[in-house]
């Protein structure tokens, strides 16, 4: 849990919503293929998933009154800024690590037009509906969205009306040199999350 250490020794509690699964969760998850229809019915399982969490978050005694900040990496990290939009009632802000579903850099030829439109349908999406403030970060050496593909579905967020804010990162020379797993390294983050959330000392 890399991601909790900056937020704990700021006296704010951390919770972890995992998905079918993942980890220890149980159950099973589905694997699209070069088919929007399956992409799609992909992301909603696991949007679905997460959001079974959330609510109960919201519900709490715990979380009464208090902001939800929300974030994810990789596909958690695109669940976040879906969820960020349908429910900026429940989220206060919302940022992400590397988000996307499909790794881009790793796909096979034939389907790398299909996983770069879908990338780009599923930013245009998000950016249709009024959202909480969102933060989206990666680095240049991110094997799974590299920084061409970041670039062309960020620009289609920002033609939709997309108020994020993109922060990119040079390449991370640790994580077995892949910046896809940036979340793991707060020193690269933390400044400016914690500005993004108010919560900078």
């Amino acid at each position: 849990y890399d991601m909790a250490g900056p937020f704990l020794k700021r006296n704010i509690a951390v919770a972890s919503i995992i998905r079918q699964g993942r980890w220890k969760s149980g159950g099973s998850v589905s694997l699209p293929r070069c088919r929007m229809d399956q992409g799609i019915a992909s992301v909603e399982e696991g949007v679905g998933d997460t959001e079974v969490g959330l609510n109960f978050i919201k519900q709490s005694p715990l979380f009464a009154g208090k902001k939800i900040y929300m974030t994810g990496t990789s596909q958690g990290g695109l669940i976040t800024m879906i969820l960020a939009s349908r429910h900026p009632e429940i989220i206060n802000k919302a940022f992400a690590f590397a988000s996307g579903w499909y790794a881009i850099g790793f796909t096979v030829t034939g389907c790398i037009p299909f996983v770069q439109n879908f990338q780009n349908k599923m930013f245009e999406d998000v950016a249709k509906s009024t959202a909480a403030p969102t933060l989206f970060l990666y680095t240049n050496n991110d094997s799974f969205f590299p920084p061409n593909s970041v670039t062309e579905a960020f620009g289609k967020y920002k033609a939709k009306g997309g108020t994020g804010v993109l922060k990119t990162y040079p390449d991370v020379i640790h994580l077995h040199g892949d910046g896809h797993y940036m979340f793991r390294s707060p020193e690269i983050w933390e400044k400016d999350v914690m500005e993004f959330l108010g919560l900078e000392k």
